[in-house]
């Protein structure tokens, strides 16, 4: 699972989760390759390397990867 660094990893560890985060989107492909992950939590806008192109990724390692986009609430609304 991946996800912003300042979120808490308490809250997934207590429902029995293993939770990583990932500096840019290229790191996030990293990880993701080297781990067997059921659910990727991405922001569309990263450095390095948007969620889009993190997903046309992920899809040609599993084609099975569940991905979610999360946006920044902030720039939904500022």
């Amino acid at each position: 699972m991946l996800r912003k660094p300042q979120t808490s990893n308490h809250f997934y560890a207590a429902e029995g989760y293993v939770a990583e985060t990932a500096a840019d989107g290229k790191d996030a492909l990293r990880k993701f390759s080297e781990n067997e992950f059921g659910l990727v939590l991405t922001d569309i806008k990263m450095p390095v390397m948007d969620g889009t192109e993190l997903l046309t990724e992920i899809l040609k390692i599993n084609p099975q990867a569940i991905v979610t986009f999360c946006r920044d609430f902030y720039v939904l609304n500022g």
